[in-house]
C-alpha cells in the first residue's frame, strides 16, 4: 500500500538524485534536508506507523490511542480513514 509519507520520501528520493547531478538553488538542498530530518523524526505517531517501534514511537502512539479512545467514549467518533486524510 502506497501511503503519502511513501510518496513523499520517493519524490526526495528523487530530489536528492537530481540536486547530486545537476547544479541546483542552495535552497532546494536546503529543503530536501530539512524534509529528510522531519521524516527520519522519532517519537512521532507517524515515524511509528513507518514501521519504528523505539520507545518514544511507542509512547507516541500510545497517548494518540488513548485520546482516540477517550474520544469515543465521549461519544466522538472518528474513523482511521478520516484519520489519515
Amino acid at each position: 500500500m502506497t501511503t503519502r509519507i511513501n510518496l513523499l520520501e520517493a519524490h526526495l528520493d528523487k530530489l536528492d538524485y537530481l540536486i547530486s547531478k545537476h547544479e541546483v538553488p542552495q535552497e532546494f538542498s536546503e529543503w530536501a534536508a530539512e524534509a529528510r530530518t522531519v521524516l527520519d523524526a522519532h517519537g512521532t505517531r507517524s515515524s511509528y506507523t513507518r514501521g519504528c517501534r523505539c520507545d518514544d514511537c511507542r509512547k507516541a502512539e500510545a497517548s494518540y490511542q488513548r485520546g482516540r479512545r477517550k474520544s469515543c467514549r465521549d461519544g466522538f467518533v472518528q474513523s482511521v480513514l478520516e484519520d489519515a486524510l
